[in-house]
């Protein structure tokens, strides 16, 4: 594990403002593993760190021992209310295993409970408010996280352009807790790794990078 943060140390500033986010496909498939990387990067670094999961496999037992280490959040994906969609998202756990995550999050968890909401275009903006509902009756204080699928700058683009701000209008009407991050800031990146072995060798390999910048106009 040692070898794990030498590796994660190297790619950023040690500050809370570097948010590392433990994914995966699933994460919680290898819990153990998980939590020992999280205790060394809370002892270790100042990095916020993050738990994304898709909320099938997390339970009371994970959340003590993760309310101990000082996660600092967990980030559960929310990403249909109908239980069928939902399968096929998460390789075949049903909503309701979200759900009882979310609810377990709520009472147990110190940390933010963080939800994330990927608007497909093909959610209408009923079932998307339909969601909303659904969810702030389970917690009104969680922080919305909106992520807009794109696979290009014309993609992002386009989304933003006519879909986000519908989104977050809906969102607003029932949570007071929104991440803006990816949206408003003026220049934004971000790296994803994956981590290879080889024999006793690991390697952090990159697979994906993105940078947004806004151009700022200067008055005066």
């Amino acid at each position: 594990m040692g070898t794990i943060i030498g590796l994660l140390l190297n790619f950023g500033d040690d500050r809370p403002s570097t948010m590392l986010a433990v994914s995966g496909g699933e994460p919680l498939l290898q819990k153990e593993e998980v939590l020992k990387l999280i205790e060394s990067l809370k002892a270790r670094t100042n990095y916020t760190v993050m738990l994304a999961t898709n909320g099938s496999l997390v339970e009371e037992n994970f959340i003590n021992k993760a309310n101990e280490l000082g996660l600092d959040g967990i980030m559960t994906s929310f990403r249909h209310i109908d239980d069928e969609w939902h399968k096929w998202y998460t390789g075949g756990h049903g909503i309701q295993n979200t759900v009882d995550t979310l609810k377990l999050v709520t009472k147990k968890f110190k940390g933010m409970a963080v939800v994330s909401l990927i608007p497909f275009s093909c959610i209408d903006m009923v079932a998307f408010e339909n969601m909303c509902r659904f969810l702030h009756g389970i917690n009104p204080e969680f922080v919305i996280r909106i992520i807009c699928p794109f696979h290009d700058k014309h993609e992002y683009e386009e989304c933003c352009e006519k879909r986000y701000h519908k989104v977050e209008e809906i969102v607003l009407r029932y949570f007071n807790h929104v991440d803006r991050t990816n949206y408003f800031s003026n220049q934004i990146k971000g790296i994803r790794y994956k981590i290879e072995t080889s024999g006793n060798r690991m390697k952090l390999v990159k697979t994906h990078e993105w940078e947004k910048r806004k151009e700022v106009t200067k008055i005066g």
